[in-house]
């Protein structure tokens, strides 16, 4: 399960890579401290709200990919 998890952090970190970091910060780069950015973030359908929900559907394939992996793993060596 380790390595999984280290396969899926390493992919997550691929995924980010071009926001400058795995952390929300960079890749919403909004102030959060700031209320007009906030509700430009999600009230505006332009907003980096996009890049947040690009960022999951990667991760959920890359996910997905992983658990696939498994499964075959698994199924080998019954």
């Amino acid at each position: 399960m380790w390595k999984l998890a280290s396969k899926m952090v390493k992919n997550f970190e691929a995924i980010t890579k071009e926001y400058g970091g795995i952390e929300c910060r960079n890749i919403a780069r909004v102030d959060w401290k700031d209320p007009g950015q906030v509700k430009d973030f999600y009230k505006d359908p332009n907003s980096r709200r996009q890049e947040c929900f690009k960022v999951i559907e990667a991760t959920v394939t890359s996910l997905e990919e992983l658990l696939e992996e498994l499964n075959k793993y698994e199924e080998a060596h019954k």
